[in-house]
């Protein structure tokens, strides 16, 4: 291209890597800081002397030998990340050699968060001390997953083979908060290296033991060596757990509860962070700006909050990132804490997101109102000179950096699908900010971590598109709107609202970009969506299967137990229906509603609500076990076939007895109703029954087949 888009992507990945380095180099001289506070002092303690004289032994073998990761386990305050930051610290003493080090505390940032951006980063970093020279990426380079894997271990291998006197220390603090997504190679952790040279370690922390971690089996085998794996001891001073509870009782008493539950609960809900200008809208009333600010009333002020953030000192920290002064809890074991303390239901975990995600879309509620009319859109093309004669929006809102890496996570936490998928994952500014801000690696994790919650065939689409087009991106993020017209043209007429949209505003992007740049006129690709879209293992079995009304679960009955609730896209058993005294034989679940109907050979029906998944209702009306079920007449009645030969119809509401068919003189194996549900099919011997809106019940026509 003239503009020369690899140069310009190569630079943005080295001001990438630099602001990801002193990120996390910035957290690691706090850790150090904070040192006078911690209760446990590792500078002359065994486990440091044991871990120094690990990694001298393994540099000072011969050429050839190899050694593990090193993993250290410990629970919440026991000193984990200082106990890194220690060796972080001294390790560069202990060698005669130039010893390069890369630290990354898990989950702190958005390329922390994920296997393939932390791995991805980690792989810049190096190549940058390694052989700056030559280039920061290699030239067929792909951000794919099996690529950045195959990269890592590569470098590994090049710094075996160096004759140069250089180490690799590489540090990861709390490796089990990074999020496994369904493009994780095997298993989330597969990448980390069973077998390393003699010049090359990788240190790890985790609070979870290693059979709770995403390791493959070799893995796991090799970890439980005593040269990988260390157990730290359990702090025998006060539990931090009893330390935080003790400082946010303190801040209660003195700030009152409403006032600090509010802002405990924006901080604990915020995934990387909050600005004290962002807490200040969320704490501070709209709706009055001449209100008096009270404590009482839980609003902050610039002195109150300035008050509590000097109070809690030591429970949060503050972090630079996106071009912003962030504050976050320190510990996760506080997150845990505040959660349950100041979040104790759904509702108010769902409310609180909610008011985080409006926060960052409140500009664009405001513009709503403003856009084009349709009928004023012709008037406007008339003049336009471009090949696609698309209408630009002139009220567009600019996505910013914090939109991309924090504001979709409330949306989708806060159970908003319809403006998660419109502003954000479905939204063609919102992917093109994503893949030129950050990187399509990342935009790839997004959407994996949205679809790890949501199963829409708009989300698939988008998914898919960008999986298909890693490699071009990779090279040239401008050339999203071309992949984009390439891949979903074909597809637009017979998809969802969303994506013609995201073709015209890919269209309208072309139409207004000023330089050079190739662009499909038309889309001649096949449909990114495979065949299959996800796998539900389910150990028990299925003998029966039904989908929820919003397609998120699905309900299986195995051959032998109780009917269980899946949710499709985490493959995660939500809940298991308890209440039958027999097997289960038929099930259904009603149009548009929340309800699911099971039948059972222990005669009983029993009405399930799939919103708070009680039971609702049970019927005692067949003699004999229930073979069939469905609702009718707008889920007002429930229609079953029994093996007395019966067909039932009951009042959903009340479960009383309608009307009952006995015309059948065999086991009724299956009933169903028409769209309209006026005709009622029953079988194995065929009745046709017309249904009224006033349950007058008529036999229509009997046919025996």
């Amino acid at each position: 291209m003239i503009d020369e888009p690899e140069i310009k992507a190569r630079n943005k990945y080295v001001q990438e890597v630099f602001k990801e380095v002193t990120c996390h180099l910035a957290m690691e001289q706090e850790h150090l800081s904070q040192q006078k506070d911690n209760i446990i002092d590792w500078s002359s303690s065994p486990i440091l002397e044991r871990i120094c004289n690990s990694m001298l032994n393994s540099y000072e073998t011969e050429t050839g030998n190899r050694h593990g990761p090193l993993i250290m386990h410990g629970a919440h305050g026991s000193g984990k990340t200082s106990l890194l930051s220690d060796i972080f610290n001294k390790c560069d003493k202990w060698f005669n050699s130039t010893v390069f080090r890369v630290i990354r505390f898990s989950g702190t940032t958005p390329r922390s968060s994920y296997n393939l951006e932390l791995l991805r980063l980690i792989c810049e970093q190096i190549c940058m001390l390694f052989r700056p020279s030559e280039g920061y990426l290699p030239k067929d380079a792909s951000f794919d997953p099996l690529y950045v894997n195959n990269w890592f271990q590569t470098l590994i291998r090049r710094f075996e083979d160096s004759l140069n006197n250089e180490m690799l220390v590489i540090f990861i603090d709390d490796i089990h908060r990074l999020n496994p997504l369904d493009s994780d190679i095997v298993a989330a952790l597969s990448w980390l290296p069973i077998s390393l040279p003699r010049n090359v370690h990788v240190l790890v922390t985790t609070s979870l033991p290693l059979e709770s971690l995403k390791l493959t089996p070799v893995q796991r085998e090799r970890f439980k060596n005593a040269d990988c794996y260390i157990e730290l001891p359990s702090p025998t001073e006060v539990p931090l757990e009893a330390r935080v509870e003790d400082q946010l009782q303190g801040l209660e008493n003195e700030f009152g509860f409403l006032a600090i539950s509010k802002l405990a609960g924006f901080l604990t809900c915020t995934e990387f962070g909050l600005s004290e200008t962002e807490l200040l809208e969320l704490l501070m009333p709209t709706s009055n700006s001449a209100a008096t600010l009270s404590l009482q009333a839980g609003h902050f002020n610039f002195s109150t909050l300035c008050a509590a953030k000097r109070r809690m000192n030591l429970l949060i920290r503050e972090k630079f990132m996106s071009g912003k002064i962030l504050l976050c809890w320190r510990h996760e074991l506080t997150s845990d804490i505040a959660r349950k303390r100041y979040l104790p239901n759904q509702d108010t975990l769902r409310s609180t997101h909610s008011d985080i995600a409006y926060l960052f879309f409140s500009e664009f509620a405001q513009h709503g109102g403003s856009e084009l009319d349709e009928h004023s859109a012709p008037a406007l093309m008339e003049n336009k000179q471009t090949p696609f004669q698309t209408t630009l929006q002139e009220d567009d809102v600019t996505y910013s950096q914090r939109h991309v890496e924090e504001s979709w996570i409330h949306l989708l936490k806060g159970g908003d699908r319809s403006r998660l998928k419109q502003l954000t994952v479905c939204n063609f500014d919102f992917l093109l900010a994503a893949v030129q801000m950050v990187s399509v690696s990342y935009l790839r994790c997004v959407l994996e971590h949205v679809r790890c919650y949501l199963l829409d065939r708009d989300l698939e689409l988008v998914y898919y598109t960008v999986r298909k087009s890693s490699d071009v991106l990779t090279r040239d993020p401008l050339q999203l709107a071309a992949q984009v017209i390439c891949w979903l043209r074909q597809v637009a007429d017979g998809s969802g609202d969303l994506v013609s949209p995201i073709i015209s505003a890919a269209m309208a992007w072309c139409d207004g970009y000023t330089a050079p740049l190739l662009v499909p006129l038309n889309g001649w690709l096949q449909p990114p969506l495979p065949m299959q879209i996800k796998n539900v293992h389910c150990p028990s079995g299925v003998k029966l299967i039904e989908p929820t009304p919003s397609g998120q679960h699905i309900i299986v009955v195995p051959p032998l137990g109780d009917p269980q609730l899946w949710h499709v896209m985490s493959n995660t058993l939500s809940h298991t229906f308890k209440g039958h005294s027999g097997p289960v034989l038929c099930m259904s679940i009603t149009k548009q509603s929340q309800y699911l109907l099971t039948g059972s050979e222990d005669i009983s029906i029993i009405v399930w609500d799939l919103k708070s998944f009680k039971l609702k209702l049970r019927i005692y009306e067949h003699i004999a076990p229930v073979l069939s079920i469905i609702p009718a007449l707008n889920n007002s009645v429930i229609v079953s076939g029994g093996e007395d030969s019966r067909i039932i119809i009951t009042s959903l509401l009340t479960g009383d007895v309608v009307m009952k068919i006995d015309h059948h003189r065999g086991p009724v194996t299956a009933v169903t109703v028409n769209a309209t549900g006026d005709v009622l099919v029953s079988g194995p011997a065929t009745i046709l029954v017309h249904l009224t809106a006033r349950f007058a019940y008529g036999l229509w026509r009997t046919s025996i087949f």
